[in-house]
């Protein structure tokens, strides 16, 4: 990402790792749409203070609707939209346990976050990235997809999922000049 034109949408961007990458990347020069479900506009503010681009989209990524709102806000504000990060997740606050005692509900919601929201959110920035003709989608899966990670089935699941989404999604935006990435932290 050496062009500083670059606009870049980071869900899940305003703490923990998302964070982290909304602030390397606008300290690489580039501007930043911070989308989170709740301290968007404080995080692109940090950002601001600091002498760098950024603007805050309060978005849950399961919703169709915000999404759409905070792809608008990037193109509105920058002209366009680059890349997109698709960091929004649930993990950090699931609480380790067997397989018979995730509630359904919960395996849902995890479902839900890491898996509905990277596709509502690709949905909604790849017509402004064929528009650009160009763009970078980076979904963020995770190591414990090798491991097995025990105790932890519905995330592992979800980011083996987010793995396969990528595969399938970047054979169909590369003609469009828009590749598909995932990367995998770990601890």
């Amino acid at each position: 990402m050496s062009n500083p034109s670059r606009v870049i949408a980071v869900t899940g961007g305003a703490s923990g790792i998302g964070f982290a990458f909304s602030k390397a990347v606008a300290q690489a020069g580039h501007r930043v749409v911070i989308a989170d479900l709740r301290g968007s506009e404080d995080a692109a503010q940090r950002l601001v203070a600091e002498g760098h681009q950024a603007i805050g989209a309060d978005t849950d990524v399961v919703n169709p609707v915000a999404v759409q709102d905070m792809v608008d806000k990037a193109v509105n504000t920058f002209g366009r939209l680059d890349v997109l990060v698709n960091n929004a997740g649930l993990s950090t606050t699931l609480a380790m346990r067997p397989v018979e005692q995730i509630p359904n509900e919960e395996w849902m919601r995890v479902m839900e976050v890491n898996t509905l929201g990277p596709f509502v959110c690709a949905k909604a920035a790849a017509p402004a990235m064929r528009r650009n003709g160009f763009g970078r989608i980076v979904n963020i899966a995770s190591t414990t997809i090798n491991k097995g990670t025990p105790n932890m089935l519905h995330y592992v699941a979800s980011k083996g999922a987010v793995v396969a989404f990528t595969r399938s999604l970047a054979r169909e935006l590369g003609k469009d000049n828009i590749t598909v990435n995932a990367i995998s932290p770990g601890f």
